[in-house]
């Protein structure tokens, strides 16, 4: 999603068809909310999503979902069906490119009737990881991305955001983990210097070494994939607060909000260095 020579990635869930032999429009309704809703939570600021009442339009006039979605301006869509027979309910999902149609991810979740909450639930986690490895990915990408170390990098994520002593260093284990098993793992790195860093910023490890960890992490990152708007923050804060280098910390928020102007942690961490450093006007 962040490489530099891709576009950016927006999404639209069409909604799902229901197959059973006696269909139950509320178990397709149900899981196509589900999806939309869960997606954009899950990738805000990384992967734009489609508004449900624009993609339900897509039920009155049926037509090539890859044309629909270009017509709302949608670089990847996502489709499937519910199909319930007794008590057992499947659901198939797809994801696709706009441009060509073609199928880059799909999948296929099977429970029992009385776990359609969790089946639901189970769909939008693996959609909001899966697609975007899928789409990181698919061809045009800089660097292929390992489903696993993803995961886990989202683990550590998690972690991280809830900023307290044991998660963030809970996430440093994690991102520790990733980067020892898939060292060509760029966001693992990435995630890495981030734990250092808040680490360091909330008192729970001396700047002494770990901000050379952490500048080492993030550099790493960069130079696996130079179109990730995280590893340039990071690196950004840590020239403005550990080296005091106010003209590269700028160089490197430039670069980041070139990548992505609305990754939360770049405004943030952009408005704390120009506070420290007195520029109150610039920081809001």
């Amino acid at each position: 999603v962040r490489s530099s020579t891709m576009a950016p990635v927006r999404l639209v869930v069409l909604p799902f068809a229901d197959l059973s032999p006696v269909p139950e429009g509320y178990l397709a309704d149900g899981l196509t909310d589900e999806l939309i809703g869960a997606l954009s939570r899950k990738t805000a600021g990384r992967v734009g999503v489609i508004a449900r009442s624009s993609s339900l339009a897509y039920r009155e006039r049926p037509q090539d979902p890859a044309a629909f979605a270009r017509e709302l301006g949608a670089s990847h869509f996502i489709e499937g069906t519910i199909r319930r027979e007794a008590r057992d309910v499947r659901v198939n999902v797809s994801l696709a490119r706009a441009n060509d149609g073609l199928r880059v991810w799909a999948a296929t979740f099977e429970r029992d009737v009385d776990d359609l909450l969790s089946l639901e639930r189970e769909v939008a986690k693996a959609i909001g990881t899966e697609v975007q490895v899928a789409v990181r990915s698919e061809p045009g990408s800089e660097t292929p991305v390992d489903s696993d170390a993803y995961l886990q990098y989202l683990r550590g994520r998690y972690e991280w955001n809830k900023r307290s002593r044991e998660s963030l260093l809970e996430s440093l284990q994690i991102f520790e983990a990733v980067t020892l098993n898939s060292p060509e793992f760029a966001l693992g790195w990435a995630g890495l210097a981030d734990a250092y860093s808040v680490l360091m910023d909330h008192g729970h490890l001396s700047p002494r070494d770990a901000w050379m960890r952490a500048r080492a992490a993030a550099e790493k990152a960069v130079a696996l994939d130079p179109g990730l708007a995280e590893a340039w923050t990071t690196l950004a804060m840590i020239r403005g607060l550990y080296e005091w280098n106010p003209r590269g910390a700028a160089e490197a928020f430039d670069r980041a909000a070139a990548i992505n102007p609305n990754y939360t942690t770049l405004l943030n961490w952009r408005a704390i260095l120009l506070r420290s450093e007195g520029r109150y006007a610039e920081a809001h």
